[in-house]
């Protein structure tokens, strides 16, 4: 199947998805590729996007460390107030 893989990167200029790789694989290969730049990039915030389809029109998988990084906070203030309010 034709695969597109996509990342942003969330600096406070680029916004927009950047395509670096597309092309006829397995969904093995796109897997290992996934894994790959995500282990490449390493730090936290980002994601990852993978599309089907020689437009790309079909959504895959969505990897993103932004929400997980979001939710992460959100669950460390929420024990914060708790904290405070046994206090």
């Amino acid at each position: 199947m034709y695969y597109g893989i996509y990342i942003k990167k969330t600096d406070p200029f680029t916004q927009a998805w950047s395509m670096q790789s597309r092309g006829w694989m397995t969904f093995a290969q796109v897997l290992q590729t996934v894994a790959a730049l995500e282990k490449q990039i390493n730090h936290p915030p980002h994601a990852i996007k993978v599309t089907s389809g020689e437009t790309g029109d079909k959504l895959v998988l969505e990897w993103s460390r932004i929400e997980e990084r979001k939710a992460e906070l959100e669950d460390r203030a929420l024990m914060a107030r708790k904290e405070l309010a046994t206090l």
